[in-house]
Order: structure tokens, then sequence, then C-alpha cells
């Protein structure tokens, strides 16, 4: 046990993470995970480990428990405290080797849970529906996230990096979003501390966060791991020196409005412009056959009514992916940087003095268009790209359709191929981000990726189960993984398709239903067709917290999930498809039409006509198909989403077949 702390020291140092007390040198540390404001898992032996001084004895001390152990050759020390029931009191911390102390203050006891994946599990509170409201209600003391410091760095790494935050409108803001309403929902119905730790990074492949040695053992995969592995390092040769030529280089990633384009009359009326293409708007370059990266010019005239003189006008010109700079009449009426947090996706919205504008004649409208890496150009609804009267966005003039274009810089495709960045690299995220963290006692994981797999959605089938089961090994326990089925995005299509997101998000549901201890929240109600990134978080984190509260913290009232394919029975003419999940039964919500493709033994699918949902199971049909052998539902990257339970919680996309 520790004396007081009041006793004499030369010196104190306050670093923001923990406390210091020392007298000379300091070499006692803990690893980062220990700093203030944490919350320590309860009903499990709790770890605390740290480097010192070669054979020198740390102590550590928790609320009535301590623990003594010693440094190894190296300077590693490790102990464990005895278990500890869930504690809303804040509790210091002690740390002692010799005259070195540090303190870890407000320790609460709880559930800790891990949140990993990719860009939609790192979405910040910041960016929701509702910011500002969302942040400003934030006021829940027992809530704290660690936001793990992303490292791609090849070399061996022992800790990670980062620090605790609470639940606080000072705080909150740089929270997870889907962990923090994750958490929000289980502090309120169990009342105990919840610590998170959020470790992700967005546009990374499941790949990366799989031990190297064991995603080589998945079937297929062994030759590709490590050759990808070792041509590593001249790819990130090569990816420095593209964002030193390309991004770093401000006088292409962010120039002046008066650059070497718009000095040519690029933005201007009068110049020549017959050797400039056509391109219809809106509709990214890299899915109209330019498959690079880099700048392209847009330009197109509009006649402004003459009714509208006197109005400034506001312009819209869609989402540019990533930065843009637009002229009205060869003057910058507004830019977005291809820095800002999910800029790509942001609808531009520009306002034009009325000096500008010439009433009653042609006008100029010029769009530089800037991406740096994956898709490029012009995107979303043909409603996103317009022009009206300030004020009076109902005499909206559509700017939808043919635009010219010009190619300025071609940054060529290394930003478009897979593997040329280190955190893409085979097992280098496991090994940095996850790794360290494994000897820190969890309840359970939840999960947010896929997109990025979802051009090789066969092989995320046998990759996913994989990490799961390592990751269990790695911390000793068959703890709950909870992950988010892929919303919807993108285009619907008016026929029966077969794409990739369908396939992927099929991948995910049969890792659910074969894998045990999984929960899964289906979310192909609530994404965004024109952003991969939906900003409704909180109906995300509902809904895994939701499988949790019912299945692992026992809660029988709470619905977990909404209705999740069973099997499928011929009946004639019809197919008779079962359900689990049902609550008090099953109900549509709109049009079937187009939701439930049939298909026979040729396997074509065409939409079924007859859609009754008769209690617990739903029947389909289509009077051309006399002896139907599957349905598809939601089997579109951006489908329908009309099944559900009493709940009001979606059905899951699923296919009775497994056609290839």
């Amino acid at each position: 046990m520790f004396g007081s702390s009041s006793r004499v020291e030369q010196g104190m140092e306050k670093n923001g993470i923990v406390t210091k007390r020392k007298v000379g040198g300091m070499t006692l540390k803990m690893a980062s995970i220990f700093s203030d404001f944490m919350v320590v898992q309860h009903g499990v032996e709790i770890p605390v480990w740290g480097w010192g001084t070669p054979g020198s004895e740390v102590e550590v001390e928790f609320g009535t428990e301590s623990v003594s152990c010693r440094c190894d050759a190296r300077g590693r020390w490790r102990g464990a405290l005895p278990a500890q029931s869930p504690s809303r009191e804040g509790r210091d911390m002690l740390v002692r080797s010799g005259a070195e102390e540090l303190i870890v203050r407000g320790v609460l006891v709880g559930d800790v849970w891990l949140c990993s994946g990719q860009s939609n599990m790192g979405f910040t509170v910041a960016n929701v529906a509702n910011a500002e409201e969302e942040i400003r209600a934030a006021s829940c003391e027992t809530l704290r996230m660690f936001n793990v410091a992303r490292n791609a760095t090849l070399d061996p790494v022992m800790d990670v990096q980062g620090k605790w935050g609470r639940a606080c409108p000072e705080e909150v803001a740089d929270f997870s979003a889907v962990g923090y309403f994750f958490g929000r929902e289980l502090v309120r119905h169990l009342g105990i501390p919840v610590g998170l730790i959020n470790s992700s990074w967005g546009g990374t492949r499941i790949e990366t966060w799989l031990d190297i040695d064991v995603l080589a053992g998945v079937p297929g995969l062994k030759e590709d791991v490590y050759r990808e592995f070792a041509r590593l390092p001249k790819r990130i040769a090569l990816s420095d020196d593209y964002l030193a030529r390309y991004v770093e280089d401000e006088t292409i990633s962010n120039p002046p409005a008066d650059n070497a384009e718009w000095a040519q009359g690029w933005a201007a009326s009068g110049v020549n412009t017959d050797d400039w293409g056509t391109m219809v708007l809106p509709g990214r370059w890299t899915e109209q056959g330019f498959d690079f990266n880099g700048v392209f010019w847009f330009r197109r005239q509009v006649t402004v009514p003459a009714a509208w003189e006197g109005r400034a006008l506001m312009l819209e010109v869609g989402a540019c992916d990533k930065g843009d700079i637009t002229y009205f009449n060869n003057q910058e009426v507004g830019r977005t940087l291809p820095t800002r947090p999910n800029g790509w996706a942001e609808k531009r919205q520009y306002r034009v003095p009325v000096e500008q504008v010439r009433f009653g004649a042609e006008n100029i409208i010029a769009v530089r268009v800037y991406s740096h890496m994956h898709d490029g150009g012009i995107h979303g609804s043909a409603s996103d790209m317009r022009i009206y009267p300030e004020g009076e966005p109902q005499q909206a003039l559509s700017l939808a359709g043919p635009w010219q274009y010009r190619v300025a810089h071609n940054f060529g495709d290394l930003m478009r191929q897979g593997m040329t960045s280190p955190q893409n690299a085979p097992g280098v995220l496991f090994k940095n981000m996850i790794q360290p963290l494994t000897p820190f006692p969890v309840t359970g994981v939840i999960w947010y990726q896929g997109e990025s797999n979802a051009g090789n959605a066969g092989l995320y089938a046998n990759m996913f189960p994989v990490m799961i089961q390592d990751w269990r090994e790695r911390w000793g326990v068959e703890f709950p993984f909870l992950f988010v089925q892929l919303a919807n995005f993108r285009q619907r299509h008016s026929e029966p398709v077969d794409t990739s997101w369908a396939r992927l998000r099929d991948s995910q549901f049969r890792t659910l239903k074969t894998c045990p201890k999984t929960g899964m929240a289906v979310t192909i109600d609530i994404g965004d067709p024109d952003d991969i990134h939906p900003r409704n978080k909180q109906d995300v984190g509902k809904r895994l917290a939701a499988w949790a509260l019912r299945h692992h913290y026992s809660r029988p009232d709470i619905v977990p999930s909404g209705p999740l394919f069973r099997c499928a029975k011929r009946e004639g003419q019809r197919m008779r498809l079962y359900f689990d999940e049902c609550a008090e039964g099953l109900e549509l919500r709109g049009p079937a039409e187009g939701a439930f493709a049939i298909a026979g033994e040729d396997q074509c699918f065409v939409w079924a006509t007859e859609v009754v949902v008769e209690g617990d199971s739903v029947v389909v049909s289509h009077p051309d198909i006399a002896e139907p052998q599957a349905v598809r539902y939601a089997w579109d990257d951006n489908p329908p989403s009309v099944l559900y339970n009493s709940a009001g919680l979606p059905a899951s996309p699923f296919r009775t077949d497994d056609w290839s």
C-alpha cells in the first residue's frame, strides 16, 4: 500500500494524461491506455503494465487493492489487480517505483467496448445530423472514450498513443459517433460506466486489421499477402513522391483564383473551347472512362432571366469530389478545400453577387475540380445542380446535363490502386492499433467496415469470421462482436441487378448466421444515396446497443433486430419466406414493387408481382414463373426497404440462392 501523497517532491509535471511526481530523470511509464478519466473493465482482473528501470520494483494501487511487480531486463513490468465491481466514483490509480510516482485520476469501473473499422466508425459526433444539439446536450459523466492515434509504421510498436475523453460538450465532438450513441444507450439502460476505445481509420480494408500470418492462412491468400507486404516499401516511396507533387504543392491542390488555367481564360467567355470534350453532369469522371486522379475543369453557359434583374443568385453545382474552385463570369464565387472533412460529399452552394451577373444574357459557370485519390468529379442528384434568385429556390433553373470539360492535370492511377498506402497493407493496423490493446480487458467489439472491400465480397466472407475468431483468441474470451451491415448507397436500379454492395451485405449476413455471439445492425433504410458517410449515426448506435442489451445483457424487453431470413419453402407457384426476429409480426411499409425479385430455373430474376405478409412469413410470386427457385430481397446498392417487424426495425437484405 502507498503512503500519503502529501510528501514533499522536488518537482511536479502535468502532461494532460497522468500526473507525474518525480525526482531526477523519469523512467517510469504506463501504457497509454492508462490515462486520466479512463474506464477499466469490471468483473475480471485488471491488468496493469508499463516500463521502468530494469530490475526495479513497481507498486500499483487502486481503491483498496494493490499489486507489486518487477521490471524485467528490458524494463517492462506487468501486474494484475483483483477484479472490482462497477463504480461510478472516480478514483485515482497510483503507480510508484522508488522515488517516481504516477497518478491516473478519475478512473471508473464499468464495461469497456472496442470500436473499430473504417471511416463510418471514425465519423465524429461533430459531423452527425443535429450535431450542435447533440454536443450541447452531452452530459454523461460515466461515458468515456479513448481515441487511438493512427499509426501505420512498419516498425515494431509496443503501445498505442491516445487519451481518454469525457462525454461533455467540450470533448464529445471528437468521439466516434457510432461509438458514442451506442455507449449512451448502454449507460441509459444499465446505469454503469461505459468506456469506449476507438481504433479506426477511414478507407481501410479488412486485410490491414488482421494479423498478417493469420490472414495468410485464409485459403487462396498466402502468396498475395506476403507479396503485397514485400512491395510496400517501394509503394510507400511512390506514395510519398505523389503526395509531394500533387497534394502538398498547393499550386495544384489549393491554387489562387488566378491560377494558370484561369489565366488562359478557362473561366471566361470568348475562349476557344473546340478542344474541350463534353460530359454529362452530375457524374464522376472516374465512372465515365477516366480512371485516374487529377484536376478537371467543367464549364457551361446559362442565360439568367431578365426578370431576375437586381437579385443576387445562389449557385449550386452538386458535390465535388474532393475540392473545387467555382467561378461565375471569370470571378471566383467560392471554393471548398480537399482537406475539409467529408468535403468530397458536400453539396456546393455559393452566392453570386448581383454585380457579377449579366441579366437577360449568357453567363459562364466554370468549376475546377481536384481529386487526389479514389473517385473524382461532380456527383449527386440532378436536382443538386441549379441556379436561382437568392431566397427563391422555387424559380431554380437546372444546371444538370452536358458540360464542357478539359483535363488540367493527370495524376495517374496510383491512388486508385489497392495497397498503395501503409495503412492498407496486410496486418499493419492490427500490429499497431489492435495488438497493443489486447492485454486490456473488454466486454466486446463493435465494428463498422466493409465499404473498401465491396469489390471482393466472396473473399470478405472468408476473412471476416477469421478476424473475429482471431481477435477473440487474442483477448482470450469469446466476447460479443457486433457489426454494422452496409447502408443503402448510390443509385437504385429499375430492374433486378447483382451488385458488389449487395454481395458484401450478404457476406456480412452469412457471418451473422455462422459465427456465434455476433450481432448485426441493419441500416438499409437510413443511408444516404449520395453520401457514403450517412449523418444519421444515432440510429446506428441504438441498433447496435439493442442487440447488446437483449443478448449480452439479457434484457428481454428489448427487440434486438429487424426480421432475419431463416428459410424458404416452395408452395406450387409461390415461395414462402420464413423469418426470425419478427417481434409481434411482420409489416410492409410502402409498396413492395422493386423490393422482392424472384427467379426460376433459368436464374433470371424479375420483380415479384405478389408480396403478401402472413404472420411471420412472406409469400411472393410472379405469374410467369411456374416453378420458382430463388428469391432476393433488397438486393441492390440502394434498394427500397419495405419489410419491417412490429418494432419498426428493417429486415436485412437476403437471398435464398447460392448462385455465383
